[in-house]
């Protein structure tokens, strides 16, 4: 049901939140959604710019939150430092659909966005520290790719569950 993705950058990271549609009520909500995943990880934006895609609904959410809003001249993507960020994560996306499976559903594709997003900030610098990929540095430790690895998003598998492990009826 998804159809748009608000990117988002802090600190060099890149935080993909996916929308459903573009009217006021879905920007609030992936907005409250991406300070709030910020806030879970302790960090708290205090500046947000913005390109003059607004609303009233949106202004009082960042006065709410004590965040200062801050203008783009419309169409000046070089005036936004996020424009870099964002066209950096459009060719990811882009380049992660481009190489599913043929028989990957794509009404899945934003089902691929929280992978895309590791991939992508543990390839990218922390603002703050450029020692640390930006992963690292909002969540405060490394990817475990021993604990957690990564496949091709999209890869066709196939699953062998033993009789022992599966119920009796089971596919």
């Amino acid at each position: 049901g998804n159809n748009y993705i608000m990117v988002s950058v802090f600190q060099g990271y890149i935080h993909l939140e996916p929308m459903a549609s573009r009217k006021s009520s879905d920007y609030v909500k992936a907005f409250r959604h991406t300070l709030d995943w910020y806030k879970e990880f302790g960090h708290k934006p205090t500046i947000q710019r913005l390109d003059n895609e607004t609303s009233d609904a949106v202004e009082r959410l960042f006065r709410e939150e004590k965040i200062t809003v801050e203008y783009v001249p419309p169409h000046n993507h070089r005036a936004n430092k996020a424009e870099r960020a964002i066209r950096d994560a459009k060719n990811h996306i882009i380049a992660t659909l481009g190489t599913v499976h043929p028989s990957f559903p794509m009404n899945l594709w934003d089902e691929l966005l929280p992978q895309c997003e590791i991939t992508l900030n543990t390839l990218r610098p922390f603002a703050p520290n450029p020692h640390v990929s930006a992963y690292e540095g909002i969540h405060g430790v490394q990817y475990d790719f021993r604990a957690h690895p990564l496949a091709p998003c999209g890869t066709s598998i196939l699953v062998h569950e033993t009789p022992q492990e599966r119920t009796t009826w089971a596919p």
